[in-house]
C-alpha cells in the first residue's frame, strides 16, 4: 500500500493501520512528510491572496524607505536617528522603526515594529518579538529592506517551506503524543502493542482530523476544535486496536 492510498484508508480502519503498524518502516518516514506536503500546500494557496495583497498595498510601496533603516546586533539606525513610519498605498501607517523603544500604546494597529534590538509582529490578540541576535550574525547588519524577499519569492519558495516545516513540527508532535494515548489504550486490549507501533497507528489517526481541519478552513475559515480534533483521532485509534487485537487473536487461536 502506498502512502497515498493509506492517507485515503485513514478514513476508513483498520486495515491501514495495521499494515502502517506491523509493516511500514521508511514508509511511515514518508508518509508523515507526504502528509505535511500536503498540508503545507493547502496552507500556502489559502495564504497566497492574503499574502500577495499586503506586499502590493504595504511592503512594495514602503520598500524604498526601508532601504534606509540598518539593522544590527547593535540596533537600529535610522536616517536621522528618529523614528521611522512606513505607510501603505492608502497613507496607513502599518509599521514603525526606531533606535529607542516604543510604547505599548503606539503599536496599536502595526502588522509589524523594528525597535532597539527586536523585530516585532502584532495581530490580533497575539505579539511575537525576534531578537535580532537570533537571525543577524555577530558585526553583521541589514537594511530593513533585506528582510521582505520579492513577492514571488515569498509566495512560491519562503511560504511554503514555512508551512512545510510547521506542519512537519504539528504532525510530528500530534502523532508522538497520540501514540502515549494509543499506548495506554492498548494496555488493555493487546498489551504487546510497543509505542512506535501505537505511533505509526496515532499517525493515521491523525490524518482524518487534519485534512476535515484544513476543509473547515477553506470553506468557512474556522480551525477545528481542539477537543473534536483529539476526539476524531482517539476513537480512530480506540477502533484501530481494538481490531487489530481481536484479529491477530483470533489468528493465534486458529
Amino acid at each position: 500500500m502506498n502512502v497515498l492510498t493509506a492517507i485515503a484508508k485513514s478514513f476508513a480502519p483498520p486495515a491501514a493501520y495495521e499494515e502502517a503498524a506491523f509493516e511500514w518502516k521508511w514508509k511511515a518516514i514518508a508518509y508523515i512528510l507526504t502528509l505535511s506536503a500536503i498540508c503545507a500546500a493547502a496552507t500556502s494557496a489559502m495564504s497566497a491572496k492574503p499574502l500577495s495583497d499586503f506586499y502590493e498595498k504595504f511592503i512594495l510601496p514602503a520598500i524604498p524607505l526601508m532601504e534606509s533603516v540598518e539593522i544590527s546586533r547593535g540596533g537600529v539606525k535610522t536616517p536621522d536617528g528618529k523614528p521611522v513610519e512606513f505607510k501603505s498605498a492608502s497613507g496607513k501607517t502599518f509599521a514603525v522603526a526606531t533606535p529607542g523603544k516604543l510604547d505599548a500604546a503606539a503599536v496599536k494597529g502595526l502588522a509589524f515594529s523594528v525597535e532597539r534590538d527586536r523585530l516585532s509582529f502584532y495581530g490580533a490578540g497575539f505579539e511575537q518579538s525576534l531578537p535580532f541576535e537570533s537571525f543577524l550574525p555577530p558585526g553583521e547588519s541589514a537594511k530593513l529592506s533585506d528582510l521582505f524577499p520579492p513577492k514571488g519569492v515569498m509566495l512560491w519558495a519562503v511560504l511554503p517551506a514555512v508551512f512545510f516545516a510547521a506542519s512537519l513540527f504539528m504532525n510530528a508532535v500530534y502523532s508522538l503524543a497520540m501514540g502515549l494515548a494509543a499506548k495506554t489504550l492498548a494496555l488493555g486490549a493487546m498489551p504487546s502493542l510497543g509505542y512506535w507501533k501505537c505511533a505509526k497507528i496515532a499517525m493515521l489517526a491523525v490524518t482524518p482530523p487534519t485534512l476535515i481541519d484544513l476543509l473547515l478552513m477553506a470553506l468557512v475559515g474556522i480551525p477545528m476544535p481542539g477537543l473534536v480534533f483529539a476526539a476524531i483521532a482517539g476513537t480512530l485509534v480506540w477502533i484501530s486496536i481494538r481490531a487489530v487485537a481481536k484479529k491477530r487473536a483470533s489468528g493465534t487461536a486458529a
